[in-house]
């Protein structure tokens, strides 16, 4: 039986039997003792009322300029408009004289409240929604900032407290019994927000495998770093506070969908016979406004125990690590998910960017298995200049993204030796698999454009630019062989392309590097840039001004395409390997018809479908050609060799070396 959403916990995380809907009063105290610092030593008084009420603009910082996060309006966003906080009033700093012999959180705070209570008592007796005569959690949360030098953020109920209120005639006794979120002058926006939300039910979650840092606003964070930084809610939270309504889907059969932020943009998979006691969750997250400090753009998996301790954990990408902070980007793959006690689910998730911030997922056992490969990423280098008495230049060159996020070096000029050859193992240079960089997971898209430059797009849609002039000496750091600019942003705006190929400069003169990218709506885009890394994040710096113009449509439904000099290679649908041809110079024609060769779109072998990596690029190893380089399902690596023009033949007989299709390497 389909779990319900009431099944999988849908506004279960109460107070008193009452959802956080709505709004709910809270009332700030500053409680200053003589013997530690004022709290107008550290932060002005208005920071406080600002910090609870205030509607600032990101970003926030905690001063030059004062712009702290709003605690009403990052309760407001996480909740969808749901929920917020109503303020009750900002008392203080009221003297509490010398701070010795502590009684104990319930007691300190029941006479820190006591005395509240006897400079305002009518803030407790209007409080008293239902009135009964005890203020209790449901009707009031009490956020009390202590000037204690070291004090660590908290959550405690208070002793009870009794509040007497005269007005005229009328007098209202009552007791205070509720949740109180402890804070001190240095605990971050982070922290404050974490206690104040225990008051409306949340529970924590750094105590789950790797601490599930800033994935969740429960997860862990330091105590005392004074700053503002944000991250929202998980969605396992804002399901149980009923903030939420995730689509509920079956593991199996495979399926695929769309991923967004929003009430309804999680989804949840679920199996029999574990249906809704053990599932997963999976929610889109980005870095902006109230989730600025999210770890990552891309999607988080949780796997979710029901009534467990600890039982909420997020699988870290590459390795599903539990509790552990690697975002899950587009173009990666997840291994095979297990459940809690070790069995094995059979099902993989793959992710890939979509548009307008949504993100699809395809789970199942029909998703292609990562097998034994070691990368996320593979991709040409694009080859140097030419050189009059020695040809083509760093020929062979690739990258790879490691699982671990590595980039790693490696260069094959051999002609398709099989494994175990002499002549094989001499056409791979020595210093292949050697680790060069660090920290590349992260990235979008990644192109080899050609004399060691590479072209990186961030999630956040920065286009940075770097060149690598090393030979593949091992620095895992990143620190050898750099060119300076490496790491400059040289335009924004790129995150929103479905896939992204380049022609790299090549011969001599090398000629232009030419990006192309893919719309949303499958158009092509033509792009050339003839900088040199110069920091410009506007983009207006070393880019031709043809860049942008499209240049053809219909692109948008490729299974892959990397670029080779100027020929592309592209895997349609049914697996036939097309190819194509651009001469132009990026003149606007949304038609696709000029500067294209005529043999543009022809066919040239097929079976292409279910390959992990393809790349490829040019070579003057044997003569000119193209090499096409694939990884299949078992982490094997496979060579071909094309020298062709794009004749139609759909077999794959015509111009392929005949020692295409060897296999040169394993574990890839």
């Amino acid at each position: 039986m389909t779990p319900t959403l009431e099944s999988l916990g849908h506004g279960t995380f109460t107070q008193n039997g009452r959802q956080a809907l709505g709004s709910r009063p809270l009332l700030i105290v500053l409680g200053e003792y003589s013997n530690f610092p004022p709290f107008n030593s550290v932060h002005s008084l208005d920071y406080y009322e600002r910090l609870g009420f205030g509607t600032p603009t990101p970003p926030f910082s905690t001063d030059h300029p004062t712009n702290p996060a709003s605690l009403r309006e990052y309760f407001r966003e996480n909740s969808h408009g749901r929920f917020s906080f109503d303020r009750v009033a900002v008392i203080g700093p009221i003297e509490l004289g010398v701070y010795a012999n502590d009684p104990g959180p319930e007691a300190r705070t029941a006479g820190i409240l006591s005395r509240v209570a006897e400079l305002a008592p009518q803030l407790f007796a209007v409080a008293d929604a239902n009135l009964d005569h005890l203020v209790a959690s449901d009707e009031l949360c009490v956020l009390l900032f202590e000037n204690i030098t070291g004090l660590q953020p908290a959550n405690r109920d208070n002793n009870p407290i009794a509040v007497r209120l005269q007005v005229g005639p009328v007098t209202w006794n009552g007791t205070v019994r509720i949740h109180i979120a402890g804070s001190g002058p240095l605990t971050p926006f982070y922290q404050t927000a974490h206690e104040l939300s225990h008051s409306i039910g949340t529970v924590d979650m750094y105590n789950t495998g790797a601490g599930n840092t800033r994935l969740t606003l429960m997860g862990a964070y330091p105590f005392f770093s004074n700053d503002q930084g944000t991250v929202h809610l998980d969605i396992w939270h804002k399901l149980a506070l009923g903030w939420a309504e995730p689509r509920i889907f079956r593991m199996r059969p495979p399926n695929a969908t769309v991923i967004r932020e929003g009430a309804d943009g999680a989804i949840v998979l679920w199996d029999e016979p574990r249906g809704s006691r053990e599932h997963f969750m999976i929610e889109r997250r980005s870095p902006r406004s109230y989730d600025a400090n999210v770890a990552g753009d891309g999607i988080l998996i949780w796997r979710v125990q029901q009534e467990v301790p600890n039982g909420v954990a997020h699988l870290g990408a590459p390795a599903l690590t539990p509790g552990g902070s690697g975002v899950w980007s587009s173009g990666m793959q997840t291994p095979i998910l297990t459940w809690a006690d070790g069995e094995s689910t059979g099902v993989t998730i793959s992710v890939n960017a979509v548009g307008d911030g949504t993100m699809s997922v395809a789970w199942g056992d029909a998703v292609v298995q990562r097998g034994r490969s070691r990368h996320l990423r593979l991709f040409h280098g694009g080859n140097g200049p030419a050189s009059a008495d020695d040809g083509l230049t760093m020929t062979g060159v690739f990258y790879g993204v490691t699982a671990e996020a590595n980039l790693e070096w490696n260069c094959y000029n051999g002609l398709g030796q099989q494994i175990g050859d002499p002549p094989g193992a001499q056409a791979w240079h020595r210093n292949t698999r050697n680790l060069i960089g660090r920290g590349w997971g992260s990235a979008l898209h990644l192109l080899g454009c050609g004399d060691g430059v590479i072209l990186a797009v961030s999630p956040n849609g920065d286009l940075r630019w770097y060149r690598y002039l090393g030979g593949g000496e091992s620095d895992q750091t990143g620190g050898t062989g750099w060119h300076p600019n490496s790491g400059n942003v040289i335009g924004n705006g790129w995150q929103g392309f479905r896939r992204l190929f380049v022609k790299a400069p090549a011969g001599a003169p090398p000629g232009e590097m030419v990006i192309f990218g893919v719309a949303q709506n499958g158009d092509l885009l033509w792009y050339s840039y003839q900088g040199q890394g110069e920091n410009d994040p506007s983009g207006r710096t070393g880019w031709h001004p043809n860049s942008g113009n499209p240049i053809g449509n219909g692109w948008q439904n490729l299974r892959h395409i990397h670029g080779s000099s100027n020929v592309f290679f592209a895997v349609a649908q049914n697996g036939d390997l097309l190819w194509h041809c651009y001469l132009g110079g990026g003149e606007a024609d949304l038609s696709g018809r000029t500067g294209w060769h005529p043999n543009s779109g022809n066919p040239i072998g097929n079976g292409w479908q279910g390959l992990q990596h393809i790349f490829g690029g040019i070579t003057d190893v044997g003569g000119l050609a193209n090499i096409i380089m694939a990884v299949d399902q078992a982490g094997d690596l496979f060579w071909y060799r094309y020298t062709g023009q794009g004749e139609r033949d759909v077999s794959g007989s015509l111009g392929w070396d005949p020692r295409s299709g060897r296999k040169i390497g394993t574990q890839w």
